[in-house]
Parts: structure tokens; sequence; C-alpha cells
């Protein structure tokens, strides 16, 4: 069975909103990490990559939720791209 153009539209609409929804849960989840934290999420990732950031046991929750978030964060980033370009891709 062959789909028609405007069900792969719907798809993909569908999708990107889907991928737009869970990207704006992970960043309100990052925005309450930097409050608490008061640093950026660059800022963390920097200090973590470089080795920099105080050990803090009483963190160690919230350091692995913030680095997993921005891990998961650029993942569905990357995934809404991909959408976007398909879609565009279909509109010409």
């Amino acid at each position: 069975m062959i789909m028609h153009y405007d069900e792969y539209m719907i798809s993909l609409s569908r999708e990107m909103n889907a991928c737009d929804k869970t990207i704006q849960k992970i960043k309100k989840t990052l925005g309450i990490l930097e409050r608490k934290h008061g640093k950026t999420t660059a800022q963390f990732m920097k200090e973590l990559e470089s080795g920099k950031l105080p050990a803090h046991a009483d963190f160690k929750d919230d350091y692995d939720a913030w680095q997993s978030s921005y891990a998961s964060l650029k993942r569905w980033e990357e995934l809404e791209k991909q959408y976007q370009e398909a879609y565009k891709m279909m509109k010409t």
C-alpha cells in the first residue's frame, strides 16, 4: 500500500511536534538545574569535560541528570533537524 503525500506530511508534522514538545521539557529540566546550581548548562558541560567540576556528593544525582538531559537534548535536536530537512524536501 502506498501512502499519499499528505499522509507523509501529516506524519512528519506530528513527529516534529513531538520532538518540539520533548525538547521543551528537557530544556525546562535543564533550566531548573541551572537555577539550582547557578550556572548555565554550557558552563556545567565545560567544567565536566575539563574535569574541573567540583565533586560534591550531595549533587551527584543532579550532575548525572544534568549530563543525561543534555545528551538527550542533543539527540532530540538532531532528530528534529532530520525531520525538518525531510519536511523541506517534500515541500519542494
